[in-house]
């Protein structure tokens, strides 16, 4: 089993377990193959939007972060393969400070994800309260223009030429469903709408995560839904899997 998605105590939203006690609870799920994918510090200029600021790492932990990482590399050596990646945010407006972060640092993180999280400066995925927030601020309540808007910016993420250190997969392809008991939208639209972006990531030689942290999450669904995954399949689009461990 491979779990190329988990996070370590550097994420301020996690749990405060020690890295290497993540690790030890993913080896003993059966991993054989585990990638932390921590949120790479936000871009310079962009404000966390989320209300407790807790959306990523500091840029001044990045290298503890790393080093710590390499240190399990290679005390599991013989247990696990153990990689260091990075959980990049695509954000419209700030492409050229992500492209500077990664053509700096792109090269000391071997297995990471494109993520978006953020519209319009608002997170998608803190609270239904944000969520809603979004929703009226920027769609006049127009559910299904927010989730063209969502899958819009997706787009542009896999279109965007972020420069040789680019992650290569995408995470959580539907994220914007995660409050969807709350704010109900007809299924097959949404299916349509992600389904419709695919050749995109084709385009863009990219993958996508099959993500299990839907499942604990209030949409109580992996990440993307089954319709899209085996569209993603029929496609030609490589899959990798994450348990988005916190």
């Amino acid at each position: 089993m491979q779990d190329r998605h988990v996070h370590s105590f550097y994420c301020l939203h996690g749990s405060k377990r020690t890295t290497e006690e993540i690790l030890r609870e993913r080896i003993a799920a059966g991993a054989k193959l585990v990638t932390f994918t921590e949120h790479a510090p936000l871009p310079a200029g962009f404000h966390d939007p989320s209300p407790l600021r807790d959306s990523s790492m500091s840029m001044d932990t990045i290298w503890e972060y790393r080093e710590e990482i390499l240190k399990l590399k290679a005390e599991y050596a013989g247990e696990c393969e153990v990689r260091c990646g990075l959980e990049v945010d695509y954000i419209e407006g700030y492409e050229e400070p992500i492209r500077e972060f990664l053509d700096q640092y792109g090269q000391f993180f071997e297995d990471s994800l494109l993520s978006v999280h953020f519209l319009h400066g608002t997170c998608v995925d803190f609270s239904h309260e944000e969520f809603h927030r979004l929703l009226y601020e920027h769609c006049e309540g127009n559910l299904q223009e927010l989730y063209r808007d969502y899958y819009r910016a997706i787009a542009t993420a896999a279109r965007w030429d972020g420069g040789p250190y680019k992650p290569l997969r995408f995470s959580h392809l539907d994220l914007v469903k995660k409050f969807k008991d709350q704010y109900p939208i007809q299924e097959a639209y949404a299916h349509e709408l992600a389904i419709g972006i695919l050749p995109d990531i084709v385009a863009a030689g990219m993958g996508i995560e099959v993500n299990f942290g839907g499942l604990r999450k209030p949409c109580r669904e992996i990440y993307p839904a089954k319709p899209i995954i085996s569209a993603a399949i029929e496609l030609g689009i490589v899959l990798s899997y994450g348990s988005d461990t916190h």
